[in-house]
């Protein structure tokens, strides 16, 4: 509950758990990133960055390591991202991303995130059974996740700008004790960076 635990995964990819919450920031689970990815993988070693580590952990490993996810009611919702199987879901309650720069956007991992019955073969990413519950973005990347990941609702997803901040909250259940409910506040905060995805947009998102 109130301690923190945070897995770093590669780069700027890391798990947070902390106070009933889980967090994935800027996931990445592909072993090259570039604009050639969403256009012909295949390309991916003359116009990507390769990186020098493989992820710590891959998806599949990722799902061993976050909560069971609970529906709500009677458990027939069609919430997003869910596999048709008897396995376990799991539950990421946010991801975050930070800019979209293509070592922290990424659309291959994103697609896999958010449909894990795909089958992503050139990017050694597993299937996997994991539930997101929200998407954290800077402002101008919305548009961008409803136009690339069909399976993401927009109301799911909170894009900012500097300084605002939202509340997530989610009912718990404490070792011997009674339900409560568990909250937080994300807080999107000043850096000095940059921005773009191609030679077009410089700092047109945030």
């Amino acid at each position: 509950g109130e301690r923190i635990k945070l897995t770093w995964i590669g780069h700027s990819t890391c798990l947070i758990q902390q106070h009933h919450f889980t967090i994935l920031t800027d996931p990445i689970f592909i072993t090259t990133v570039g604009p050639a990815m969403t256009v012909c993988p295949q390309w991916f070693t003359l116009f990507g960055e390769i990186r020098y580590n493989p992820p710590a952990i891959n998806l599949e490993e990722l799902h061993h390591h976050l909560p069971p996810h609970k529906p709500m009611g009677n458990g027939n919702s069609n919430e997003p991202n869910q596999k048709s199987t008897n396995e376990e879901k799991r539950v990421i309650d946010l991801v975050l991303i930070s800019h979209d720069h293509y070592d922290h956007l990424d659309l291959t991992t994103l697609q896999a995130l958010t449909d894990p019955d795909a089958y992503y073969g050139y990017s050694s990413i597993p299937q996997h059974n994991i539930i997101v519950k929200n998407w954290c973005v800077p402002r101008g990347l919305k548009r961008w996740m409803m136009d690339n990941c069909p399976n993401v609702s927009q109301n799911d997803v909170w894009e900012m700008e500097w300084w605002d901040h939202f509340n997530i909250e989610k009912d718990v259940q404490e070792k011997g004790g009674d339900g409560k409910v568990a909250r937080a506040t994300v807080t999107c905060a000043p850096a000095q960076h940059w921005g773009c995805r191609s030679p077009f947009d410089r700092n047109m998102n945030l």
